[in-house]
């Protein structure tokens, strides 16, 4: 899936606001501080703290 390069410019964490990386084998956006996995569905982040999983899950 192909997400719009200024949405992984701009994504942070709603819980801790870091810069969130794109990870294109998922089509997900990771927050390495809170050790979360933001999923994007249908080219739209999903940037809700009870939609996360843990990184473990990766």
């Amino acid at each position: 899936m192909n997400v719009d390069p200024k949405l992984v410019e701009l994504a942070a964490c709603p819980i801790c606001h870091h810069k969130l990386d794109y990870h294109t084998e998922t089509s997900s956006f990771i927050c390495h501080a809170d050790k979360l996995i933001y999923p994007i569905r249908d080219g739209i982040a999903v940037l809700i703290k009870e939609e996360a999983t843990h990184l473990t899950e990766l």
